[in-house]
């Protein structure tokens, strides 16, 4: 199973989902979906403008449990 990091990685960023889909632009509802680990499906684009804007790798958000 693959878990979203991404909340525990705001966090540790001192970053609000706000300030993050402002970022990114991307949708408010989609990154609270990335947040709580109930997206289905997202779009790379979106993974890699989250990845730009947090400064981090791919590994960094996405984890195998």
């Amino acid at each position: 199973m693959i878990k979203l990091q991404l909340r525990q990685l705001l966090e540790s960023r001192h970053m609000t989902q706000a300030e993050l889909a402002e970022a990114t632009h991307i949708r408010p509802s989609t990154i609270s979906d990335l947040c709580n680990n109930v997206a289905e499906r997202f779009k790379f684009s979106h993974l890699e403008a989250i990845c730009l804007v947090l400064n981090c790798d791919i590994s960094d958000i996405l984890k195998l449990i």
